[in-house]
């Protein structure tokens, strides 16, 4: 099952995160509210949820853009999301210079966890398997959905 990671996201945006991702979530509406943070891809890995090797999709909600991904590193604690590769930016049309790029806001993420196998990918198999993970999920319909 995939897990999106739009709580930060709903929450800057002061959006209700709780009743919109129990409707779309299966099991969510037992969740204690201050379990959601465990969503995010770095709570996911740091809880083994999510796996280096395991496929991503992510979204940049500004443009619509959408690019594959790959859990490939562990983020930095202070960093409630994680972060991407210069080449992830670019594919997303984000400004990728490492001392003054990236967003702080406005990405969306689907991990699939247990999808990898802790091995590194080529960038058409990271592609073609993320994309066939994601449309399974629901693409952008579903993101779209759960960003409402």
């Amino acid at each position: 099952m995939a897990i999106l990671s739009v709580v930060e996201s709903r929450r800057r945006l002061k959006l209700p995160v709780r009743d919109h991702l129990a409707a779309i979530l299966p099991g969510l509406a037992d969740c204690p509210v201050q379990r959601l943070p465990e969503l995010t891809p770095a709570a996911m890995v740091t809880q083994k949820h999510a796996k280096l090797g395991d496929f991503a999709t992510v979204v940049n909600l500004r443009n619509g853009k959408v690019a594959a991904g790959i859990v490939a590193d562990e983020s930095a604690s202070e960093l409630p999301t994680g972060e991407g590769s210069i080449a992830l930016a670019v594919a997303l049309g984000i400004e990728s210079n490492p001392r003054i790029g990236g967003i702080e806001q406005g990405v969306g993420y689907v991990i699939y966890p247990g999808s990898g196998n802790g091995t590194p990918r080529t960038l058409d198999e990271i592609v073609s398997t993320s994309g066939a993970y994601f449309r399974r999920w629901g693409a952008l319909r579903n993101l779209r959905g759960c960003l409402r």
